[in-house]
């Protein structure tokens, strides 16, 4: 009978500790810097973090993401270079008063984590 009570109690214990460490372990990718390019182009960047191994940029132009669909440009970046995840093209065609729509996704320590519902306003190039 005390070595079912000491099962219990450590099974229990156990599941109060993967808990703990779920919500600690909890990640959110850092905001990201965009950068509309003149003539034509946009960069997207997040800082290097100890633990990141892969950074996934999803962008539409002046469309909402319905969920978390793939959108016009989808592009993983598999190194961070003088220390940022940077995504660039020199073909996207920008104005001012465009929104561009985007959602991150960053492998951290093994998982995966989004940074969603992003959005910038095209002001000055």
């Amino acid at each position: 009978m005390m070595e079912r009570r000491l099962f219990t109690k450590s099974f229990l214990l156990a599941i109060f500790l993967l808990n703990i460490h779920e919500f600690c372990v909890a990640y959110t990718p850092p905001a990201a810097t965009v950068e509309p390019l003149h003539p034509a182009g946009l960069r997207m960047s997040i800082p290097d973090e100890r633990g990141i191994t892969l950074v996934a940029y999803h962008i539409k132009i002046n469309e909402d993401f319905d969920g978390l669909e793939a959108g016009h440009i989808a592009k993983d970046i598999l190194n961070a270079r003088n220390g940022r995840w940077t995504y660039q093209d020199g073909h996207t065609h920008l104005k001012r008063g465009d929104t561009i729509y985007y959602w991150i996704h960053a492998d951290y320590q093994g998982g995966g984590y989004n940074l969603i519902n992003q959005s910038y306003r095209v002001g000055d190039f």
